[in-house]
């Protein structure tokens, strides 16, 4: 080989052996480093987890509660179409009916104590 040659391959050994090094350096740090990790990882999903489960019971609180209001909201309704419906079926008090009344109660020698 002539020397230009054999200092190129001198300088690529070079290289390699300084890569070499940096890569199995970097691969001694990941192992210290992955089990580090890992274990933050499986503490962040914990804490996701339970903040998940926070949400979903507040979720359902609100829809209790909506449902607890739409159901006294729509009792409260029946309630007064009841009412309605019962009040149109009494006898109408007007005026002219209360007077008609009293006419009829001081003739028929009743006492009025509206008179």
């Amino acid at each position: 080989m002539t020397k230009t040659v054999w200092d190129h391959a001198k300088k690529l050994r070079e290289q390699y052996a300084a890569e070499l090094k940096k890569v199995t350096q970097l691969q001694k740090q990941w192992a210290l480093r992955k089990p580090v990790l890992d274990a933050h990882c499986l503490t962040l999903q914990k804490e996701i987890l339970r903040l998940e489960q926070e949400i979903d019971e507040l979720v359902m609180e609100k829809l209790n509660k909506a449902t607890e209001a739409h159901l006294l909201t729509k009792s409260v309704l029946e309630h007064r179409k009841s009412i309605a419906s019962k009040t149109k079926s009494w006898p109408s008090v007007s005026g002219h009916d209360f007077e008609r009344r009293k006419t009829f109660a001081v003739e028929a020698g009743a006492p009025c104590a509206a008179a």
